[in-house]
């Protein structure tokens, strides 16, 4: 049955993305500052985050940097026993943690735990 007049190719159709962006969106994008872009980045997923940081040089600036990665951290570790421990490894001895560095440690080591 249609919807609003429009057949299902019609809704899958507009339901696609768009498989490149439009030069305005780039010059939009190109246009945030790089907090900005942090910024949004808190709310990808730790999967999402990686694979944005492969699309440039900025991205991989951008969304590697600690301010993206410890909140991540520290969502996915909450309820974990071994929780105080990890985040006492990921701050050390005060230098800037790399938390996306520990993310993905603590994640094999789950994961290896599992087996």
């Amino acid at each position: 049955r249609a919807v609003s007049g429009r057949g299902r190719g019609d809704l899958a159709e507009a339901a696609a993305p768009k498989e490149t962006p439009s030069r305005e969106d780039i010059y939009n994008m190109r246009q945030l500052s790089d907090d900005a872009l942090g910024a949004a980045c808190v709310f990808l997923s730790p999967e999402d985050a990686a694979r944005y940081r492969e699309t440039c040089s900025r991205a991989a600036d951008v969304a590697g940097r600690d301010a993206v990665w410890a909140p991540a951290c520290q969502a996915r570790w909450a309820g974990r026993r071994q929780k105080d421990g990890w985040l006492a490894k990921a701050v050390g001895d005060g230098t800037l943690p790399k938390w996306r560095r520990h993310y993905a440690l603590r994640e094999r080591e789950v994961k290896r735990a599992r087996v």
